[in-house]
């Protein structure tokens, strides 16, 4: 998760959000990839494979 800049956003006990981009909620800069889960790492790794779909366009 550190080497891709993915961060863990824990505000919600029910659901952890995992996201590429986490000052993009508040800039206008290039909008985040967002995956929300019950397990943080499944959230991760959602955000991992979007962010290298992305990559692909």
């Amino acid at each position: 998760m550190t080497e891709n800049n993915i961060s863990l956003i824990f505000d919600n006990p029910s659901s952890v959000m995992a996201t590429s981009n986490c000052v993009g909620w508040h800039s206008d800069e290039e909008p985040p990839i967002h995956s929300s889960s019950n397990n943080p790492l499944r959230a991760a790794m959602i955000v991992f494979l979007m962010m290298k779909d992305a990559e692909k366009c």
